[in-house]
């Protein structure tokens, strides 16, 4: 049974979305985190069965870390404070997408994993600078467990449930 790390991000309504990064455009909606979650490891089958991934031998594995911490000055306080972040391969190009968990709306985009987390630390300080400038609070990352979870994906029909050796390393 693959597992698989899924980001929740919660939406101005109150609901969340989960994606898992391993897995190019997999994403599902909820009205609770759990609903999220539920709906994520749906997707992530169909994801499997519409790609074709019918044995355990060929299904995508998670062998590097898509969770990553970039620690930002809170311009309230002055002192540092950790951001969960995503990192998937971006689509488009060679290198990777770097989203702010918290707020998704600041992206980044570089040739490295080393590379995307540099740029991206500076755009999230400058977010919240803006947010602070307008007189808008902003939450701080208190507890990655909240917005990384690991989602298990059970085994396709017929795949025997051996650990073979597969990769999708961007």
């Amino acid at each position: 049974m693959p597992t698989y790390t899924a980001f929740l991000f919660a939406q101005a309504d109150g609901s969340y979305v989960a994606r898992v990064p391993v897995l190019p455009d997999c994403a599902a909606e909820g009205v609770t985190r759990a609903q999220a979650l539920e709906n994520a490891t749906n997707a992530a089958n169909a994801w499997l069965r519409r790609f074709g991934f019918t044995d355990r031998a060929s299904v995508p594995r998670e062998d590097w870390s898509p969770s990553r911490t970039i620690w930002v000055q809170d311009p309230r306080t002055e002192s540092l404070v950790p951001y969960a972040v995503m990192v998937s391969a971006d689509a488009g190009a060679t290198g990777f997408r770097a989203v702010a968990v918290l707020f998704p709306e600041v992206e980044a985009t570089a040739a490295s994993v080393d590379q995307v987390l540099t740029v991206l630390g500076p755009r999230v300080f400058q977010h919240l600078t803006e947010l602070v400038a307008q007189n808008r609070d902003f939450p701080v990352q208190d507890d990655q467990s909240a917005y990384v979870i690991n989602v298990s994906i059970p085994d396709p029909p017929g795949s025997g449930g051996d650990d073979a050796a597969g990769s999708t390393r961007p």
